[in-house]
């Protein structure tokens, strides 16, 4: 009998411990948009398709239901012959609600033409992926 109440007890307690370990967020990101110009963290005008010269790319979201602290990383890679890691960036949620800027400034020799993709990751959240094209 003791040796049940003692199992019962130990099997709570690891239950009790992954309970506290996992990361449950309610942050959530919203109207994520890729552009060539920003106005006060939103996208000027939305587009998938950028030129080869563009000085600049963007990608805008809004954070919500965050609470200090939360992270939010965009991670870009280029996708022809694979998968390419380009860059990654954090912000840090300051309140609840933000408008999130990130961008990728253009290489040397300009953009190589082809597909690409930056992940917006909340936490350990499942990224939010948007597709874009430089021709």
């Amino acid at each position: 009998m003791k040796t049940k109440i003692l199992t019962l007890f130990l099997v709570a307690g690891c239950v009790f411990l992954m309970a506290s370990s996992c990361e449950v967020t309610t942050a959530n990101l919203t109207d994520v948009a890729m552009c060539s110009e920003t106005q006060e963290f939103k996208c000027a005008e939305e587009t998938d398709t950028f030129a080869t010269t563009t000085p600049i790319i963007y990608c805008t979201a809004v954070l919500n239901n965050a609470v200090e602290g939360t992270q939010v990383t965009a991670s870009w890679y280029y996708l022809e012959e694979g998968e390419t890691f380009i860059d990654a960036a954090a912000i840090e949620a300051s309140d609840p609600t933000m408008d999130l800027e990130f961008s990728l400034s253009k290489p040397t020799n300009d953009w190589p033409v082809g597909n690409y993709r930056v992940d917006l990751q909340v936490g350990s959240e499942a990224p939010v992926s948007t597709e874009f094209e430089v021709q």
